[in-house]
């Protein structure tokens, strides 16, 4: 909970700008989002941030039709999609896979191992210093963009291997039910077998 309360303003504008490109959609949050900011720029309760998922649900549904129209994706679609997404760049930030700065202020400008890796990578300058660029903003956006799908990515296989190992669990537990199963139908089998031989041989018996 804490990572969400001190997460600043850039960053929540990066991840709804990052899911709003995704779909070819070219809305200005920075006024939205700084109006709603205030002069408590740097710490949002987790209603505002509730409320700023639904602000992008919504830009999103009016850049796509509205909620009824062919093709148009509905409120709750699109808010657990952006929940997805930030449970994801939370995730980022607990790993310290991507830094968690203050962009407003003046300094030195601390990134992870892995951003500056992954900014080697791309072929992008590291940016040292604050005031960032316009472009240093943007390679930073497209490199934590990048660290963050990969780790979607991860997470995926992961989730996807856990399913596939308890349906492997699943299949072994049925298959030993199955194989005990049909011994005891062998079993009962042969015990019908040698029920109707002694009914034959008492028939006989009595037929004497």
């Amino acid at each position: 909970m804490a990572t969400r309360c001190t997460a600043n303003v850039f960053i929540k504008e990066e991840i709804k700008e990052e899911q709003l490109e995704d779909h070819g959609i070219e809305i200005d949050l920075k006024s939205i989002l700084n109006t709603r900011a205030g002069t408590n720029s740097h710490d949002s309760s987790p209603d505002e941030e509730e409320q700023d998922m639904a602000l992008s649900s919504e830009m999103f549904l009016a850049a796509n039709g509205d909620e009824g129209s062919e093709g148009g994706m509905g409120l709750a679609a699109a808010q657990q999609q952006l929940k997805a997404r930030n449970k994801m760049h939370e995730m980022a930030l607990r790993q310290q896979l991507i830094s968690d700065q203050n962009m407003s202020t003046n300094g030195d400008l601390m990134l992870s191992a892995e951003e500056r890796r992954t900014l080697v990578q791309e072929g992008y300058p590291i940016p040292q210093k604050y005031p960032l660029s316009k472009s240093e903003e943007e390679s930073l956006k497209i490199v934590r963009r990048k660290i963050k799908n990969k780790l979607s990515a991860q997470e995926s296989r992961r989730k996807r291997k856990e399913y596939i190992d308890a349906l492997e669990s699943r299949l072994h537990c049925f298959s030993e039910e199955n194989k005990s199963l049909k011994q005891q139908v062998h079993q009962l089998e042969a015990s019908n077998r040698d029920l109707q031989q002694k009914l034959h041989q008492y028939e006989s018996k009595d037929n004497m």
